[in-house]
């Protein structure tokens, strides 16, 4: 489908990829864990109920980029029309349209423009979101004509950026990198699991994020992780109904595997629907989602390689890059290591503090479909051949 000289590295995720969604973020207090969830906040993990680009305590790469002088350029990036704290807002931002998004050929027209601010006016960093495969996947499914449709359009938007690369005679000095964090799974075969009749004891959790392939809830002050979790696992009875159809962690127990238990913000107590089950929301005190289950739906993690739809791309090309190569299992986090690779100073030095921070050391039990699992320092030096400078344009 692409120019064979492309360089191909693929990956696949293993959470969900809201830091990337909202603006691949790097944690300015990654090495703090905060079981509490920062009650004080009222902060939890779900884009969908706190827009606010602050609201990870995570630093966007194009937020580092820009206070350190690089001029940057978003299209339809969520939270770039707003100054990230200290950071100046980037050079320029078209913010993310209401829902439902535009048609892929808004992002013909994104890529193009962004190359042109890249080749005239000194752009070094440009990232450019496409949303209208993720929401034809949710509407009708990751099977549909829609889907099939939206996705022909990037396939001729990308096709037409490499003709474009080719024409403005910038293929050696522009790096490319293609994301999607995640994939979709359809629903309409899953059957509904509802947690809510299992706390019924009155104010036993005060908080309840997600749907689908998971849910995050916090415990009142007159109950712990445990309690909740307990009342979640035995309810039916010990070994009953709803341990078949659901995994219950506290969040401290959370396999490694699922790489969900660092950031301040996930709550207390981790429910995952088991293969052929999905997760109602919580009836009350829930936040952020609607009250219903879409056609198609991400967070179905491929731990136990039980939904191979939900690994995640990373296509990279450029003059950064080795021709040819494969790397093995990674996530989403990686893709820091990746663009930071080609910014200088304190973007990269912040990145791979980091990264370190996050993950100081890999265990050798830790796999991904028979590969170590790669940190995205590990990942760069897979991929990144000997440093040139360049450009780089990312599209998600």
């Amino acid at each position: 489908m692409y120019n064979s000289e492309l360089n191909l590295s693929l990956g696949w995720t293993t959470t969900e990829g809201d830091g990337v969604g909202v603006g691949v973020g790097v944690g300015r207090d990654a090495s703090e864990h905060d079981a509490t969830w920062t009650q004080a906040k009222g902060s939890s993990f779900s884009t969908s109920s706190t827009w606010s680009n602050s609201w990870l305590d995570s630093e966007p790469l194009w937020a580092t980029a820009s206070r350190t002088g690089v001029k940057v350029a978003l299209f339809h990036w969520l939270g770039c029309e707003e100054p990230f704290e200290d950071s100046p807002l980037p050079y320029y931002c078209v913010p993310p349209p209401t829902p439902p998004p535009p048609t892929p050929r808004f992002l013909h027209t994104h890529l193009h423009h962004a190359l042109h601010l890249i080749q005239t006016e000194g752009v070094r960093l440009a990232m450019v979101y496409e949303g209208s495969v993720g929401w034809q996947g949710e509407q009708n499914g990751p099977n549909s004509v829609e889907v099939e449709m939206a996705v022909s359009g990037v396939d001729a938007a990308l096709e037409g950026l490499w003709d474009a690369l080719v024409l403005r005679h910038m293929v050696n000095t522009t790096d490319v990198l293609v994301l999607s964090d995640h994939g979709l799974t359809l629903t309409s075969d899953l059957t509904p699991v509802d947690v809510t009749p299992c706390l019924m004891t009155p104010g036993e959790v005060q908080l309840g994020v997600g749907q689908g392939g998971y849910l995050n809830l916090a415990p009142s002050p007159i109950t712990t992780p445990q309690q909740v979790a307990g009342s979640v696992r035995e309810c039916g009875g010990k070994g009953g109904v709803m341990e078949k159809m659901v995994e219950v962690y506290v969040r401290e127990n959370i396999p490694y595997d699922y790489h969900y238990q660092d950031h301040q913000h996930i709550l207390p107590v981790l429910v995952i629907a088991r293969t052929g089950y999905s997760l109602q929301p919580l009836h009350s005190k829930q936040e952020g989602f609607s009250q219903g289950t879409s056609v198609g739906t991400c967070g179905y993690d491929n731990i136990g390689h039980n939904n191979p739809d939900m690994r995640g791309i990373i296509l990279a090309t450029g003059p950064s890059f080795r021709k040819g190569v494969e790397v093995g299992g990674m996530s989403t986090v990686d893709v820091y290591g990746v663009c930071g690779s080609d910014l200088e100073g304190e973007v990269l030095d912040k990145i791979i503090s980091v990264h370190l921070a996050l993950y100081p050391s890999t265990p050798q039990s830790a796999k991904t479909w028979g590969e170590p699992q790669l940190t995205g320092i590990k990942l760069a030096a897979t991929l990144v051949r000997q440093k040139k400078q360049s450009n780089i344009l990312t599209t998600f």
